[in-house]
């Protein structure tokens, strides 16, 4: 995944309050990258549009969901508007690996699906203006990392 470079300011979103006292590796090795002189902004689901840094002036996003209703087409668009040219988006939601037939199940209405497929979100991706999105799988939870467009 990705490198972080000194300075950089990264936003890391989680879907529920994060302990930020508690050690976690992912966020211990970001705050080795960036040092001092860079930021990590916290955010939750229950805060995530409250005082959110201007336009084009985060290096990278971190957003983990419990769902893909949290990585809606107006979280992906205001994600690429904070992101700073060449910045990194990383996506992690549950996915769907195994295709069903949703004829035969009572899961028609593609509203009440609760996760995709990498296909629906590499084009919710492109769609908000994302370019490069590589993959990586571990079990059902997908992690997706693409680069902003903009130069």
């Amino acid at each position: 995944m990705s490198e972080w470079k000194e300075g950089d300011k990264i936003i890391y979103r989680t879907p529920t309050a994060l302990n930020t006292s508690a050690s976690i590796p992912e966020l211990d090795n970001i705050k080795t990258q960036i040092k001092a002189s860079g930021q990590i902004i916290y955010v939750n689901n229950s805060n995530a549009n409250e005082s959110l840094p201007a336009d084009n002036t985060m290096s990278g996003i971190i957003s983990t969901a419990s769902s893909h209703h949290q990585h809606s087409e107006a979280f992906l668009t205001k994600a690429l508007a904070l992101l700073k040219p060449n910045g990194v988006l990383i996506l992690r939601e549950p996915l769907l690996i195994n295709e069903i037939n949703l004829s035969e199940s009572n899961l028609a209405d593609s509203d009440s699906i609760p996760i995709r497929s990498v296909q629906e979100i590499r084009r919710a991706l492109l769609f908000a203006g994302f370019i490069n999105t590589t993959e990586r799988q571990e079990g059902t939870l997908s992690t997706l990392e693409v680069t902003n467009s903009k130069k």
